[in-house]
């Protein structure tokens, strides 16, 4: 009798357990509040791929940003619910991850920096960001295997965030690459300062600054580019396919797990002090610019593209 009464303790007592973990699973699902605005394909479909990969783990909600909703409509569908982390995607994902003041991740965002969501290296709040600006060291070490011995060109200005800026040259210095940097206060100095820097350079580098890189600049940047020789290497797709010689790009297929990562990183309190990078970078090199400038690639260069321009 009493082995049958130890028995039915130690059963009731497996029983409680096995049914407190699975309360204490169920309640600790954590909110969550996507922001994206519905009328990008684009954004809409990172949205919806991350939404998919989180929806088993956490409860999620979708909220519309786009430019027409006004921002008082938008955050007072946030404040109907306590949310523990938020996802923000787009030019606006910045204003909204401050004003929610929550840990989470914003991508897409032009210029976090400029934002206030960074005090230059600094993250300001509880924020984590997927910065779509490729790895500069990333970068360089594919130059530097791909245009041996060349001088680097980086034409830029304030707008270019001084934690990109110090990473290249962080880089450049590591691996014994040279840079010659030329900074430029407004566009109207822009072609100027090209043209100073033309002869001494092998290829320019071309990074997201709006005062240097824009549409009254671009067709300039492209002819001075293929007249003089010099190549260059973009961070776009779209750069590939005009007149840039290599670019370098996120696989943006991997950002949803990512988001999913550090969602996971943060719910366990694991630290996350660097900006992260999307770690699948694909880059293309494009053949025409290849032909014009009679460049010729190793096969294996060529080959690891994972697209090729023709």
């Amino acid at each position: 009798m009493r082995y049958l009464d130890v028995m039915f303790k130690r059963i009731l007592f497996v029983l409680t357990i096995t049914f407190l973990f699975s309360f204490s699973v169920f309640s600790e699902k954590s909110k969550i509040v996507l922001l994206y605005p519905k009328n990008s394909v684009y954004l809409s479909k990172i949205a919806k791929d991350t939404f998919d990969a989180l929806y088993t783990s956490y409860s999620l909600t979708n909220i519309n940003t786009n430019d027409d909703v006004p921002d008082e409509e938008i955050l007072a569908e946030i404040k109907k619910d306590t949310f523990s982390y938020g996802i923000s995607f787009g030019k606006r994902a910045a204003t909204y991850q401050k004003l929610m003041k929550i840990p989470g991740v914003f991508a897409f965002v032009n210029n976090p920096w400029k934002e206030g969501l960074f005090n230059d290296n600094e993250k300001v709040a509880d924020l984590t960001e997927i910065s779509t600006l490729v790895d500069p060291e990333y970068i360089i070490d594919n130059m530097k295997n791909t245009l041996k011995n060349k001088v680097i060109g980086l034409v830029h200005s304030d707008e270019l965030a001084p934690f990109f800026l110090k990473e290249i040259e962080k880089a450049s210095i590591k691996n014994d690459f040279i840079l010659v940097t030329e900074k430029v206060d407004k566009t109207e100095d822009v072609l100027i300062a090209f043209e100073k820097i033309k002869r001494k350079v092998g290829a320019y580098y071309i990074t997201p600054d709006v005062v240097v890189y824009n549409a009254k600049t671009l067709p300039f940047i492209f002819r001075n580019s293929i007249e003089n020789k010099v190549p260059i290497i973009g961070i776009s797709k779209a750069m590939a396919q005009q007149a840039a010689l290599i670019s370098f790009y996120p696989d943006y297929e991997d950002i949803p797990f990512q988001v999913k990562e550090i969602i996971e990183d943060k719910k366990n309190s694991y630290s996350e002090n660097q900006i992260v990078y999307p770690r699948m970078i694909l880059h293309s090199i494009n053949q025409n610019i290849c032909k014009v400038m009679k460049l010729n690639f190793p096969e294996e260069i060529i080959n690891s593209a994972k697209e090729i321009i023709e």
